[in-house]
């Protein structure tokens, strides 16, 4: 895991990997507000159809829903 990058994960999937000392927690005095989701892939490849598909889902279940009439 070590230099990796630096992301923002819910702390119960992570907990035992602070406690461990794997992963060290950073910038602890910043709030975010509302959940952030990012996808990370190299630009120069072709993306195979499942991630392509997964990412495809995941902006669907992040659009803004239209009202129901």
């Amino acid at each position: 895991m070590a230099a990796l990058g630096v992301t923002r994960l819910p702390l119960m999937l992570i907990e035992p990997q602070l406690a461990a000392g794997h992963l060290v927690r950073v910038l602890s005095q910043c709030r975010f507000d509302g959940p952030s989701l990012y996808a990370v892939y190299p630009r120069d490849r072709l993306r195979p159809p499942s991630v392509q598909a997964l990412l495809e889902h995941l902006q669907f279940r992040r659009a803004p829903r239209q009202a129901e009439a």
